[in-house]
C-alpha cells in the first residue's frame, strides 16, 4: 500500500544519503532506518500527522500533536514511538520554551509517564532518551540528562542531533574543550548545517 511504499522510499533516500556521506552504520542504525514504527496503517497516519504538526513549534501545534499521538496509541497500544513523542513533546516544551501545556507538575508527570511507557516497550527508543534528556535539562539535572544523551549516542552513534547535544554538554557543563570539539566535529560531518 501507499503507506509502506512511503517508508520504502524513505529508506532508499536515507541509504543514499548515508552512502554519499561515507558513513558506516552499525546494525542498530540499519534496523532503525528499516523500521516501520507500527503495524497499523491508521496509527502510522496519526503519527505522521502529529510529527508534521509538531514542527510548527507553537503551543497549539504541540497540543494537537499530543492529541494525534493519543489517537495513534488508541489504535496501537504498543506504539513505542508515539508514547516517546508525547513525552518528548511535553519535555521539550518545558526545556526550550518554558511552555506550559498544562499545570507544570502535571506536565512533568505526564512526560515521565509517556517516556517510561516508551522505554518499557522499547528500551532502545531514541526519542524517549532524548525526551528524558530534555526533561532533566528543564529541571537543571544535567547529570541525568547526560546519562540519557550517552544512551542515545550508544543507540544511534551517527546522530548529528545527539552529537550536537553532547557538544553543548561538554562546552557548557563539563567544560571539556577536547570532547566538545570532537562532538561538534562529528555533528558537522553528519549534518553540515548543525
Amino acid at each position: 500500500n501507499e503507506d509502506t511504499e512511503g517508508y520504502a522510499i524513505q529508506h532508499k533516500i536515507a541509504t543514499e544519503v548515508i552512502d554519499h556521506l561515507g558513513l558506516e552504520l552499525n546494525l542498530k542504525d540499519k534496523l532503525e532506518i528499516e523500521k516501520i514504527p507500527s503495524d497499523h496503517a491508521e496509527a502510522r497516519l496519526f503519527y505522521n500527522q502529529a510529527i508534521a504538526v509538531k514542527n510548527k513549534d507553537t503551543r497549539e501545534a504541540y497540543l494537537e500533536c499530543i492529541d494525534l499521538l493519543k489517537e495513534a496509541i488508541k489504535i496501537d497500544p504498543l506504539f513505542a514511538d508515539a508514547y516517546a513523542h508525547i513525552g518528548h513533546t511535553l519535555s521539550s516544551a518545558l526545556r526550550y520554551y518554558q511552555l506550559r501545556l498544562m499545570n507544570s507538575d502535571l506536565q512533568r508527570k505526564e512526560a515521565l509517564k509517556y517516556l517510561d511507557k516508551a522505554l518499557k516497550l522499547d528500551k532502545d527508543n531514541l526519542i524517549a532518551h532524548i525526551g528524558y534528556a530534555d526533561f532533566y535539562v528543564a529541571l537543571n539535572n544535567i547529570n541525568l540528562a547526560f546519562k540519557h544523551w550517552e544512551e542515545a549516542l550508544n543507540i544511534s552513534p551517527n546522530s548529528a542531533l545527539i552529537h550536537e547535544s553532547m557538544y553543548f554538554y561538554y562546552r557548557d557543563f563539563a567544560t571539556d574543550l577536547e570532547k566538545s570539539l570532537y562532538h561538534i566535529s562529528e555533528a558537522y560531518k553528519r549534518n553540515p548545517t548543525s
